[in-house]
């Protein structure tokens, strides 16, 4: 017992040392760097992908168009009862097949936005493609099943962790571990993420022309008559400015993530 309760005073020590390690970031001199760090990071990320546009928009639009028909065909399919699936069946595979793209669009986000030596092209997209199972199943997880805003920066962080791993089995497990730690250490950054995301889509749902259309990409996957009544020029729209959150947000958050890995390289990675 005595052995217990001096591995927990152990433990409470290390969990407020770095609590308060985390705040400093928020200090005058640390925040001006971090923010003009992010802020060029999101420059590079967004010349990174206008630079790729030749390819991703035709790859995005046949990934959309695809992803629109399966969702319909099985949309016919349950009207006319050729397929019976169920109410929970066939709502997911509509949502399997119109996610689809989105879930290639928040890869290739991610890959645009993290730190790496090589050439960010066609090759360097392609070549990550054999860690896209586990990418899949972390983001449909989350977003089908969590879907909670103020997670979406553990759910970040542990997507970065596995990025930087050697894409095994063995390394998902070791980036969830990794992911949950840095949001519990550095919780007090990690809350204040957590509330930026949360605010982020009533911000950008008040931009003019956007207004009550944000909601487009959740409504979707249950009411084609939506798409058509509002036009997909508002639908590319919404996704526009929300591509420009995505990589200013995730911006930020791998700067911060970068910066406590090279410090705590130890804490995470045990020889």
């Amino acid at each position: 017992m005595i052995l217990l309760g001096e591995k927990k005073q152990m433990f409470l020590k290390k969990l407020f040392t770095k609590w308060g390690e985390s705040v400093e970031i928020f200090k005058p001199q640390n925040l001006k760097l971090f923010v003009l760090a992010s802020l060029n990071t999101f420059k590079r990320s967004s010349i990174i992908l206008l630079k790729n546009s030749w390819w991703m928009i035709p790859f995005f639009i046949i990934l959309f168009l695809f992803g629109l028909g399966g969702a319909f065909f099985v949309a016919i399919l349950e009207k006319f009862k050729l397929l019976s699936l169920g109410t929970q069946v066939g709502g997911f595979l509509s949502f399997l097949f119109f996610a689809l793209p989105f879930i290639f669009l928040t890869f290739f986000i991610f890959l645009v936005v993290r730190p790496s030596v090589e050439t960010k092209n066609f090759f360097y997209f392609m070549g990550y493609f054999k860690k896209f199972w586990a990418f899949f199943i972390l983001t449909g997880f989350y977003f089908y099943v969590f879907n909670i805003q103020g997670l979406f920066s553990i759910y970040s962080v542990v997507i970065l962790f596995f990025l930087d791993s050697k894409g095994k089995l063995t390394s998902l497990f070791y980036s969830l571990l990794n992911g949950i730690k840095l949001a519990i250490f550095y919780l007090p950054v990690f809350l204040i993420l957590g509330l930026i995301n949360m605010i982020k889509i009533p911000l950008i749902s008040n931009i003019p022309l956007i207004n009550k259309y944000y909601m487009i990409k959740l409504c979707v996957f249950t009411n084609f008559d939506f798409i058509i009544r509002f036009g997909f020029i508002r639908l590319f729209l919404v996704l526009g400015f929300s591509i420009l959150a995505e990589i200013l947000f995730l911006s930020f958050l791998t700067v911060y993530y970068i910066k406590i890995k090279h410090k705590d390289f130890h804490f995470f990675y045990h020889k």
